[in-house]
């Protein structure tokens, strides 16, 4: 690396500081909308910029890795066109201070660089995958929470066409949106009693009319870097009431605990998911 490049490293690392900070304190106060960015549009992003890949799910990309390079031209295009990839002169402008960098070295947008920092920076992470039922066979919206230290979220929800759309929320609201995730159609009624099975039983015995009638299946996974294991729950929703399926140690024997719960139950019990990774 030059000396110039590195001074461009530098001052671009500097920015994006700038933008990821400016993010957060749009997040502070409730959850905020940024922007929708398709699988090739984050891949040239990435690209150009030589900004870190997160390991996010990607389908599109992931089943047209050939058609992605060739495309990659063309996306480029549309993404300067669109003013997401931008020279540093009018990035500049748009953030209102002098160019730091050589004027003409392309950089993300203020809100895309912001993004792509807090999808590497968290310091705990909280996945989550919703698998139902459509004409024809199953469909999946995968959604990520990256946890920032101050407080905030940066949310990622990916579709099955490889569609990205990211929001900032402050962390304590993310079990109430986990809870709109995984119950879209608000059935969870009220709370049932515990039953409590061996871990290896099939959704055959879990009761309630589980494994017929489930139309919404959410498996949700919080961690952080360093933790020895993640925390795991299942949320199986049916026509009739939101069930919650969780692993558990008794007497020295894993077993699955099962219940169904109240909408006021599934955003605290989802609350203390997240709660647990980042308090760790």
């Amino acid at each position: 690396m030059t000396t110039s490049d590195a001074a461009a490293a530098r001052q671009t690392s500097d920015r994006t500081l700038r933008c990821a900070a400016s993010i957060l304190r749009d997040g502070a106060a409730g959850r905020t909308p940024l922007i929708d960015l398709l699988d090739e549009e984050l891949d040239a992003l990435i690209e150009e910029t030589g900004a870190v890949r997160a390991p996010v799910w990607a389908p599109w990309s992931d089943d047209h890795d050939e058609l992605l390079r060739v495309a990659r031209p063309v996306v480029r295009r549309s993404l300067l066109h669109r003013r997401l990839l931008v020279p540093e002169a009018l990035a500049a402008e748009l953030e209102d201070r002098e160019p730091e960098i050589d004027p003409q070295h392309l950089v993300s947008a203020p809100a895309v660089a912001g993004i792509l920092l807090l999808r590497r920076s968290a310091q705990s992470v909280s996945t989550g995958v919703r698998t139902f039922m459509v004409e024809g066979g199953t469909r999946e919206l995968r959604w990520v929470h990256f946890h920032q230290s101050g407080g905030t979220s940066l949310e990622e929800l990916v579709t099955a066409e490889g569609e990205h759309s990211f929001s900032v929320l402050p962390t304590s609201s993310v079990g109430e949106r986990l809870a709109e995730l995984v119950d879209p159609r608000s059935v969870a009624a009220e709370d049932g009693a515990v039953r409590c099975l061996p871990a290896d039983s099939p959704p055959e015995d879990w009761g309630g009319s589980i494994a017929e009638g489930t139309t919404h299946l959410s498996r949700l996974v919080a961690t952080t870097p360093d933790a020895a294991e993640a925390r795991a729950v299942t949320v199986s929703v049916t026509g009739e009431g939101v069930h919650l399926v969780e692993g558990a140690t008794e007497d020295g024997q894993e077993i699955l605990r099962i219940a169904e719960v109240s909408a006021d139950s599934l955003s605290r019990i989802l609350s203390g998911l997240v709660h647990t990774t980042t308090e760790a």
